[in-house]
């Protein structure tokens, strides 16, 4: 993964990347700690348009109310909305949770162009079907010689919530490596134009992270080993 410490709006892109995975600055999300209140979608989504070609794709985490605005600006753009799944964090249900939906639970949204498809399954192999025989007598069954199913991505995703964060809003890795899955061989660059810890990027070895503050250095050797080799510019 290679670091670039700027800002995605202003930065003149000379790259092409085969897809973005990040998790925009929603408004509302952290009490405007990261200055989410100023964020454009409209923009977001037109300068991701241009920096990315005629089959690609984009995921994004968004909060609800912010799932309406990035599916209508997104038919200003190229992008054509696909799906989105629910990140559920199992958090305690206190009243504090209650009264802070993010605490408990997120969405993710699934954009591609042109014709890039999106795969959501596991690729693991599910045991073998047993026939099943009807009738007023029960009788074994026999299994079915047929391939095996596979198991697909549910609209409900559990993931825990990192511990120890160096961002605010770092995410675990394991949807990397989720997401790894459903987009196949991008082949070529993955951008996060708002990385943060970089943990959206751990299964993306050919990637670049951007974020206009440096969250990564002082404490990824311990925290995000898979940072070691990160470069910065």
């Amino acid at each position: 993964m290679e670091f670039r410490q700027n800002d995605f709006f202003t930065y003149p892109f000379h790259d092409q990347f085969a897809g973005i995975v990040t998790d925009v600055p929603y408004t509302g999300c952290i009490r405007n700690q990261l200055h989410e209140q100023d964020f454009d979608v409209a923009e977001f989504l037109e300068k991701a348009d241009t920096i990315t070609p005629p089959d690609s794709f984009l995921i994004t985490f968004s909060n609800m109310a912010m799932i309406q605005d990035m599916r209508e600006f997104a038919k200003n753009t190229s992008w054509k909305f696909q799906t989105y799944q629910i990140w559920n964090k199992e958090p305690c249900r206190t009243w504090i949770a209650w009264s802070k939906p993010l605490r408990t639970c997120e969405f993710v949204l699934y954009f591609t162009k042109g014709n890039y498809k999106l795969c959501f399954k596991t690729g693991k192999e599910k045991p073998m079907v047993k026939r099943g025989s009807f009738g007023g007598k029960l009788k074994a069954t026999t299994a079915n010689d047929r391939k095996c199913s596979y198991e697909m991505y549910s609209e409900i995703v559990t993931f825990p919530s990192p511990k120890h964060k160096i961002h605010p809003t770092q995410k675990p890795e394991a949807f990397s490596e989720m997401f790894r899955i459903v987009v196949g061989d991008p082949k070529g660059c993955i951008l996060d134009p708002f990385c943060g810890s970089g943990n959206l990027l751990s299964a993306f070895p050919n990637s670049i992270g951007m974020d206009v503050k440096d969250y990564l250095h002082a404490t990824s050797q311990t925290l995000i080993p898979f940072m070691k080799g990160v470069k910065a510019k």
